[in-house]
């Protein structure tokens, strides 16, 4: 039977379309990276990212042909050629199934928790010897003709994505990698430690007596650590506001308003991490997959270690910097892909439950323990790396305002403490608590913003407003690196001006929004509301209804006199220009 290997070959190409055609179809119509994306970019996706994959499909088949020249194979024979299109076939079937009940009816293999997800993986093994058996058969029985036919046109379908990498290569403009500003002051530089809580506001610590000095972490903190009394995000969402903090870019510059967004060009480049990572830091990142993932959102680069997953740069990420960034999100999608595949038969077989974001956001008693496990993995990664480390840490424990949820952050954030006094870390760190925004996604209540620095530190002005942005700018001033200049934040170690505008964007997975270059058009996941804070007064303006709201803030403690702060006409124009400076006229009528 000389034609087996041909069949094998024209079968395994053609399932490995079907699984990146169907995981394409069900990531373009919902909200994704797929997201940022125009219609040319978006379809190129689809033939580009299928190419790492077949290339080790072909490596396969090679090892398979000498046994597909044989004239009359053996059963053995035909089930080992089955097993690769078999392969690529059950797992279109299995992410199809899962994607249609998850959808439909909410229930798929990630949302089965207990020992029933063995009967997932019990699924997939019949399913996959089903297709086995009859993969074989077909090869078996199957024409010369037809086995010619179907392997022309696999590739002539290969030929086009060639054409398709080659074309992107060709066109594309590559991306210039950051510069690393200056060289750290210390020859010891300190650790890093970023930590924050979901939806945790300064009004969280009041019934305790004095706002936030009389919890116990912040006395365990010492004298070098500093409040700022008035501290408000920048964006909405867990997932903008994070990046903010790790990029010092504002959502409407990045576009990066929510957890189903990604980088694009530079900006999945420019970010706190890559720097550090430049002068010799390590790195994790530790929090919820989708809400806090610097993977899932397309940062390069970026962390040693991200949610229990080693980061080392794949082979996809590296050919891809070698090639200035051009196929950055052909690339993500092959390892989306394969990532899907992989945990989805882990989690099945018992290994690591996938984690769903909204699962993360129900107030489940384990969500509560999580600051213990948050400890111990970065404890291991310390055991692991004597410094520097930068580490980024989110609790989901705070999100619903408990006492049970404040008191396992307080418990977290005292266990990292105690762990880097013991270890002789501490007083050489820099620990800053915040949050990423107020209950209910609010972006006008006061957040708490903790900054302790390794020595004692003059800083010009703790009571007026900060912002998430000013986190990542005043962290390099600290270790005594310059500033970048694509940073939009402050650093708050420096003199700045009391009336600075906190501008904030507000998004909705499943609510229209506007965005830029799409002339007056709206979108799933865009811009929904821009807020705005000066002083005590905070604006919010709804595009929906282009209505603009204004209040005093609760509870703030440098308020302003009424004349100080913009009229509502002039706070709607500062939103609007802060919107036109950023590409989005075209959404505005402008």
């Amino acid at each position: 039977m000389p034609d087996l290997w041909r069949r094998t070959a024209g079968y395994a190409i053609s399932a490995v379309y079907l699984l990146f055609f169907m995981e394409w179809l069900f990531h373009v119509t919902k909200p994704s990276f797929f997201s940022v994306l125009d219609r040319p970019q978006a379809l190129l996706v689809l033939p580009i990212a299928p190419v790492p994959t077949l290339l080790l499909t072909l490596i396969a088949l090679a090892a398979l042909r000498p046994l597909g020249l044989r004239t009359s194979p053996t059963r053995a024979v035909l089930l080992a050629h089955a097993c690769i299109p078999a392969f690529f076939l059950s797992a279109a079937l299995i992410l199809m199934i899962d994607n249609f009940t998850y959808t439909i009816m909410g229930f798929g293999v990630a949302t089965v928790r207990s020992a029933w997800r063995f009967l997932y993986g019990l699924f997939f093994l019949g399913l996959l010897g089903w297709v086995v058996r009859r993969m074989a058969r077909r090869l078996a029985t199957d024409e010369a003709g037809s086995a010619r036919f179907l392997l022309a046109g696999s590739v002539a379908a290969a030929l086009v994505s060639l054409g398709c990498l080659l074309l992107v290569l060709a066109t594309r403009e590559s991306i210039d990698q950051p510069n690393s500003p200056g060289a750290i002051g210390s020859s010891r530089p300190p650790d890093i430690f970023l930590i924050s809580g979901d939806g945790l506001e300064a009004a969280d610590f009041e019934r305790y007596g004095n706002p936030i000095a009389e919890t116990s972490y912040f006395r365990a903190l010492g004298p070098n650590a500093i409040v700022f009394e008035n501290s408000f995000p920048n964006a909405n969402r867990t997932a903008a506001v994070t990046a903010m903090v790790l990029t010092g870019k504002n959502a409407a510059t990045t576009g990066k308003y929510n957890g189903a967004r990604w980088f694009r060009g530079e900006d999945a480049y420019q970010h706190l991490p890559g720097l550090l990572r430049s002068h010799g830091y390590r790195s994790i990142q530790i929090g919820t997959e989708h809400h806090v993932d610097s993977f899932d959102w397309g940062m390069r680069n970026a962390f040693d270690v991200h949610n229990h997953t080693v980061a080392d740069r794949s082979f996809l990420e590296r050919i891809s910097d070698r090639v200035g960034g051009r196929l950055n999100w052909e690339f993500h999608f092959a390892q989306v892909v394969a990532q899907r595949i992989g945990d989805r038969i882990a989690h099945a077989f018992g290994g690591e439950l996938v984690e769903q974001p909204h699962l993360a956001a129900k107030p489940a008693p384990w969500r509560y323990l999580e600051g213990a496990a948050m400890v111990e993995q970065l404890r291991r990664f310390l055991d692991r790396h004597p410094g520097p480390i930068f580490a980024q840490l989110h609790s989901m424990s705070t999100k619903h305002g408990t006492e049970i949820g404040r008191r396992s952050f307080d418990d977290a954030v005292r266990k990292i403490v105690a762990d880097l006094k013991r270890a002789g870390r501490f007083e050489n760190s820099i620990i800053v608590i915040w949050s990423d925004h107020g209950r209910g996604y609010t972006t006008d209540r006061r957040l708490p913003l903790i900054i302790k620095f390794p020595t004692e530190t003059e800083i010009p002005h703790t009571a007026w407003n900060t912002q998430t942005l000013d986190i990542a700018p005043t962290v390099l001033d600290a270790i005594g690196l310059e500033v970048p200049i694509w940073m939009e934040g402050r650093s708050l170690l420096r003199e700045r001006d009391r009336y600075e505008p906190v501008f904030s964007v507000k998004s909705k997975f499943d609510a229209p929004g506007i965005e830029p270059d799409l002339e007056g058009a709206t979108a799933i996941g865009g811009v929904s509301d821009m807020g705005l804070i000066v002083c005590d007064r905070s604006y919010n303006l709804r595009f929906a209804t282009g209505l603009l709201h204004s209040d005093l803030i609760w509870g703030h403690t440098s308020p302003c006199a009424a004349e100080q702060v913009p009229t509502p006409r002039v706070a709607r124009e500062m939103i609007i220009q802060h919107l036109v400076e950023r590409g989005f006229g075209p959404a505005l009528g402008r």
